[in-house]
């Protein structure tokens, strides 16, 4: 990027740091020129540097960066150094993945947490703090970049700034916080100094890019937690994991690795010697097309994160169910039904917070086994309607009080989208995110829902009743989205002064909507609008209302007369809007049980 000028420079400081006192700014011109030098990515990490401090300490902070060539640098490490010890090694740790790299949130989380980064658990322990606390005050430095946003604001991917990987993470390497195994080099810490007590010369933490040939015996002994980035294309499993594993129980001494996570790697080969890893808390799977895992893997005493989401793998060890660490488990549909169910422990997982992909066949587990999963806050299920009615739906309404999030799918004996037997769930109140994918009863009545929902979405629902008069007195509610045959009625009204906080709306295939109308002052904070494939939808009463707020409007196979009515509109000239053309096959014929 160019250099900025003066006023482009108090510009990009003004819109990124965070302060109360607005006033303070004008003065920062002179300084923000001699420091930054017009330095975009220089003026951005100062803005976050001097969002922590009080406005009147500003030039006493500012005042500690050397001139040099490279301000981007100076200010760079001056950044770093101000980091609270709790936030260094937590930075630091992205200096694993290759640069640019995208991150997702989930996996950097567990791994902090794995690492003893972030002390972290279901227990709420009073010296806890929780890895979105700490990538929050990351993110607020400047430090680390979100690449990618939920509809809710919530971060999904993040990477760290390039700069990072030339200025800072070297110094972290040569120190041994981690080590860098790439095709061509191997980038351990230096020999130690002979006069020193203290070796250092260990491999702790290993972020690899190739194969493991060039590791000796020496430098594994110590070493904790292994990342694979080695991407090759192919069918041939890579074989290497299994042998380093090997060559870690062989040694004498103690196995340390604690992180074992090889996400994108095809298909590594890994034997039950695994589970001679007695201190392992994560094994990351995710996308590496597995079609099974060793049962020792249940027998890990410490594991604290299992992922194996977007691999073949349909059954797990039963052993796994008896896991007492086990806090996060990401899976695909792993079927759970009378064969295993007669062979679950009595106890369930006692630590459980995450639980995703399960599929429930027509008989569920005991409900004693379910209550003792009372720790749950993120929960992603998909059920045979009979076990749903006899034993989920009470379950989930009556005991998961700690829940955050619920996605639940209803199915019947073919797999098909089935009826689902919504209870009132009202006393879920930590809930904020609720999926539902199945056909609700007649009426949907708000005082069903909890009334801290956030995010709404309904899949197949085929309500009757126009639902908007109730779900806009949602108190809380920031996103809704009605999918695929989620509402059946011709008409839909949005009340007067409904949905006082909605910000993104999304109408997909509502195949029989004819008519929305909205009344005064309702929506009057919506920013994001997309209605996709309602091909009878011609007539709006109201909409006029939205330009005032709305940013942004995407339409996407609708009939023409509803587009040429609102570009001729002049209250909708500052909205972005976006028409779609796109090819889709389809909907499948209602076959579903009502």
């Amino acid at each position: 990027m160019r250099k900025l000028t003066s006023p482009e420079s108090l510009k990009l400081f003004s819109k990124r740091v965070r302060t109360n006192n607005r006033s303070e700014i004008p003065k920062m011109e002179q300084i923000i020129d001699e420091k930054c030098q017009g330095l975009p990515l220089a003026i951005v990490v100062l803005a976050g540097l001097l969002s922590t401090k009080e406005p009147s300490n500003w030039s006493k902070v500012t005042g500690r960066i050397n001139f040099s060539d490279d301000p981007s640098k100076a200010v760079l490490t001056l950044a770093y150094q101000d980091l609270p010890p709790h936030l260094k090694p937590c930075l630091l740790y992205l200096g694993l993945f290759p640069k640019e790299f995208v991150i997702p949130i989930r996996r950097l989380f567990r791994l902090w947490e794995a690492e003893g980064l972030v002390k972290c658990s279901n227990q709420g322990s009073p010296e806890e703090v929780s890895p979105e606390k700490y990538f929050e005050d990351l993110v607020e430095r400047n430090m680390i970049e979100v690449a990618r946003w939920r509809l809710d604001r919530s971060p999904i991917t993040s990477r760290a700034p390039g700069i990072l990987h030339d200025n800072v993470f070297p110094d972290a390497a040569e120190s041994g916080f981690f080590s860098v195994v790439t095709t061509f080099s191997m980038h351990l810490p230096p020999t130690p100094n002979p006069s020193s007590d203290v070796s250092t010369r260990f491999l702790r933490r290993a972020a690899v890019y190739t194969d493991i040939s060039k590791f000796q015996d020496e430098d594994l002994k110590h070493l904790r937690s292994y990342i694979s980035f080695n991407n090759r294309k192919g069918d041939t499993p890579a074989d290497e994991v299994n042998q380093l594993l090997h060559k870690i129980i062989k040694m004498d001494g103690f196995a340390l690795i604690t992180v074992l996570d090889l996400e994108h790697v095809y298909k590594p080969v890994l034997s039950e010697v695994i589970g001679k890893l007695p201190l392992l808390k994560y094994l990351g799977l995710r996308w590496t097309f597995l079609d099974s895992i060793p049962k020792s893997v249940g027998d890990l005493p410490s594991l604290e994160t299992l992922d194996v989401k977007h691999t073949n793998i349909t059954c797990l060890p039963k052993s796994i169910w008896n896991s007492k660490k086990l806090q996060h488990l990401y899976m695909n549909n792993i079927h759970l039904d009378v064969p295993i169910r007669k062979q679950l422990p009595h106890e369930s997982p006692p630590n459980l917070v995450t639980l995703r992909g399960l599929l429930i066949g027509k008989k569920s587990p005991s409900k004693d086994w379910l209550n003792g999963l009372k720790g749950l806050t993120t929960l992603a299920l998909t059920c045979h309607i009979e076990s749903l009615e006899e034993i989920i739906v009470p379950w989930i309404s009556e005991s998961l009080k700690n829940l955050r999030s619920l996605k639940l799918r209803s199915i019947d004996e073919f797999s098909r989208p089935s009826s689902l037997p919504l209870q009132i769930m009202s006393d879920n109140q930590s809930l904020s995110e609720l999926y539902l994918t199945g056909s609700l009863p007649p009426e949907i009545g708000v005082t069903q829902l909890p009334q801290t929902l956030k995010m709404l979405s309904l899949a197949v629902s085929k309500l009757e009743h126009d639902p908007m008069p109730d779900l806009g007195k949602l108190p809380n509610l920031n996103i809704l989205r009605l999918f695929a045959r989620s509402y059946l009625g011709k008409e839909m009204t949005c009340q007067s002064k409904g949905f006082p906080v909605l910000r993104v709306l999304k109408l997909w295939m509502l195949e029989e909507l004819e008519k929305w109308t909205l009344q005064e002052d309702s929506m009057p904070l919506l920013r994001e609008l997309e209605i996709r494939r309602c091909a009878k939808l011609n007539k709006t009463d109201g909409w006029q209302r939205l330009s005032s707020s709305l940013k942004e409007l995407i339409l996407t196979n609708m009939p023409d007369t509803l587009e040429e009515d609102i570009k001729k509109r002049k209250e909708w000239e500052k909205v972005r809007i976006t028409v779609n053309i796109w090819e889709f096959d389809p909907l499948p014929p209602d076959t579903a049980k009502a």
